[in-house]
């Protein structure tokens, strides 16, 4: 249905102020705050950043053609004065308001009709698995012949198509208006990652979930959040308020017990009314979801799935007990939705692989090459452990360095945990942000001192690192690329390069088999 900017500013009359109303079209395709994704008839959001106003970026979205500007106050008035009596104004809206960034959920889901009021609406939060979670759901979901969006670290996927993702949750414009896509495109499902900044800072507030899944709560972000009690207030949000009081009436929440925030959060949870509860754990015999006789394969692992009284086998193509765990959030949220313990059981056994998670470099043959995410100390310590699991493999290599401006507490905790489970660790560069990177990485090789590990060497430079390790790597090893997964950037202070760990391990290995092959043929 389309919507006109009349209307607009009736329903929003105590929240905005019409400046001057310009001429031609008043219909209104969509809003964003981020200037390049304006189009024909869009009103643009100028937000009062922390550094820029976006009143700087109005000439852009004007030259998108957008209908309106909402300029947030406090303003420059010379600036709106020039925007109002511009040839800007002739053709477009010129509005201002009050603390318009809390306001512009409100404004998306009244430009595009409240979508998750119509589209079942599942959120993961949680410090690790976030992202495998959303992938086992939309396999399950997919296996039953259902349409999925699914917006996340690695993309944002509405009914197949993929879009590159600006934040693991969007802000709220970008947000509703993906989820108005997937309403639009007739999707059954959204399943998504809440992250504890987005959750804090109010992106979801205008959500209507229909569940909450929580993983675990492990050290990071405490930068931002300056305490794990501040940290688990965050996450809790989207379960004591959000689920609390979303509208849908066949809620739910899975909770991991196995985790002593879990347990916490679970307690919590006692008072939630007419919302279906499900704990799932591992090690916690009285979890309502259980994996059973968990065993490591070479290529994966296998355990009896028990979802109350019922009970399948289950083989996984992904490798760690940390996957289990992940599976086991996947099969109670789906369980929730109303699939059947088979399709649970197919979607989860033909998903091959997560980008990013533990995803092997098959160019290597002699020996593992295996890249991923884990950025925090729980998921180094579990990607390692996994990896020693693997049959045949007889060292492992970790190649890993730690994000800048980020939570600095881990540093050392990291580099324990690479010098002490790992055979070998190489200390490298992440994405350093504003900071030094030797820096960084010296916080990280205090961490392998304190414990009087000499297992470690330092290599700033990250693809000489990786060749290194590559370099080194002897029959039957593990090389495992940990800190950036699916990441195709690096980011410095003054610029942000091009950087697979994945393209980079295929292009060592392609120089390194040219020489081999040069060496024979000289034979």
């Amino acid at each position: 249905m389309k919507k006109n900017l009349t209307e607009f500013l009736e329903a929003f009359k105590n929240e905005i102020v019409a400046l001057k109303i310009g001429a031609g079209s008043k219909t209104i395709a969509g809003i964003t705050a981020d200037s390049k994704k304006v189009r024909k008839n869009f009103i643009f959001c100028a937000l009062a950043g922390k550094k820029v106003h976006g009143i700087k970026f109005v000439p852009e979205a004007a030259a998108r053609f957008a209908s309106a500007f909402i300029i947030e106050t406090p303003h420059s008035e010379g600036s709106i004065r020039q925007l109002s009596n511009g040839p800007l104004a002739r053709r477009s809206a010129v509005l201002s308001a009050n603390g318009l960034g809390g306001l512009i959920g409100a404004l998306a889901n009244w430009v595009y009709d409240d979508p998750s009021k119509d589209l079942p609406l599942v959120a993961i939060t949680g410090t690790n698995g976030k992202t495998t979670i959303t992938y086992m759901l939309e396999s399950i979901a997919n296996g039953a012949k259902k349409n999925v969006g699914v917006l996340g670290t690695v993309n944002y996927r509405v009914k197949g198509t993929v879009n590159s993702a600006s934040l693991t949750t969007p802000q709220s414009d970008e947000l509703i208006g993906y989820l108005a896509a997937m309403r639009d495109n007739r999707c059954d499902f959204c399943f998504m990652e809440a992250t504890s900044q987005a959750l804090d800072m109010g992106r979801l507030n205008d959500l209507k979930i229909d569940g909450a899944v929580f993983t675990n709560l492990t050290q990071d972000h405490l930068d931002y959040h300056k305490t794990m009690e501040g940290y688990f207030q965050a996450k809790s949000k989207l379960f004591l308020e959000l689920l609390a009081n979303s509208s849908k009436k066949n809620r739910f929440v899975a909770i991991n017990v196995d985790d002593v925030w879990g347990s916490k959060l679970w307690r919590k949870t006692y008072s939630l009314e007419r919302v279906q509860k499900l704990s799932f754990g591992i090690k916690n015999e009285e979890a309502m979801v259980q994996a059973r006789q968990v065993i490591d394969n070479t290529h994966g692992i296998s355990f009896v799935l028990k979802i109350k009284k019922e009970s399948i086998p289950v083989s996984l193509n992904l490798l760690g007990l940390h996957n289990v765990s992940n599976a086991l959030a996947a099969a109670a949220s789906a369980w929730a939705l109303g699939f059947s313990l088979k399709e649970i059981k197919h979607g989860l056994e033909t998903l091959r692989a997560v980008p990013g998670r533990l995803e092997q470099v098959l160019e290597a043959k002699d020996f593992l090459v295996l890249v991923d995410y884990a950025h925090t100390p729980d998921a180094l310590e579990n990607v390692i452990r996994a990896v020693k699991n693997v049959d045949g493999v007889k060292r492992v290599i970790t190649v890993f360095g730690c994000g800048g401006n980020r939570d600095r507490g881990k540093r050392p905790i990291m580099g324990q945990i690479a010098a002490r489970l790992g055979d070998f660790a190489v200390i490298t560069s992440d994405n350093p942000r504003g900071e030094n990177p030797s820096a960084i990485v010296a916080e990280i090789e205090a961490g392998i001192k304190a414990i009087d590990q000499t297992n470690y060497k330092i290599i700033v430079d990250r693809k000489c690192a990786i060749a290194w390790a590559i370099g080194n790597a002897k029959r039957g090893d593990c090389v495992l690329l940990a800190g950036k997964g699916h990441e195709t950037y690096q980011i410095f202070k003054d610029k942000t390069i091009h950087f697979d760990d994945r393209e980079i391990c295929r292009e060592i290995l392609s120089g390194r088999l040219l020489e081999e092959n040069k060496g024979k043929n000289n034979d």
